[in-house]
């Protein structure tokens, strides 16, 4: 009677809790795939990128156009011909005053896995964390 129900109970709740580890483990597979398919797309992208800039390059053109503006520095009280200038200088010694700094790991996670993603107008390298999405300027930054 009683132990009998019980026993029913327990092989019941078990086939249950295996039926949801089933779904996790169909979720799992899934959200990998997906992973792998977003990756690829990412790098089909790079890499139609990189052959158009190559072959624009190829062709003599400039793979974008210089555009002169002015503009209002925001945050700061330099002149824009100074601010330029800062740039020009940053951009043609930050590569060797960064090198000797030793990498990082993500300061959102810990994790040291990540991809990069761009670089910005002052030749800063954004890379993102494999392992929590958290985006900044890199393994070498200096703050």
């Amino acid at each position: 009677g009683v132990i009998g129900t019980s026993i029913g109970m327990v092989r019941a709740r078990s086939a249950f809790a295996e039926a949801q580890r089933d779904k996790l483990r169909a979720l799992d597979a899934e959200r990998t795939a997906i992973e792998q398919r977003v990756l690829a797309q990412e790098s089909e992208a790079k890499a139609k990128q990189s052959i158009a800039h190559l072959l624009l390059e190829l062709m003599g053109q400039s793979a974008s156009a210089g555009v002169t503006t002015s503009f209002e520095l925001p945050f700061s009280s330099m002149t824009e011909a100074d601010w330029r200038r800062a740039i020009e200088l940053w951009n043609a010694h930050a590569a060797k005053l960064l090198a000797p700094l030793p990498e990082r790991p993500c300061p959102a996670c810990g994790s040291a896995a990540s991809r990069w993603l761009f670089e910005s107008y002052d030749a800063h390298q954004f890379h993102e964390c494999e392992q929590c999405g958290y985006a900044d300027d890199g393994p070498r930054a200096f703050w």
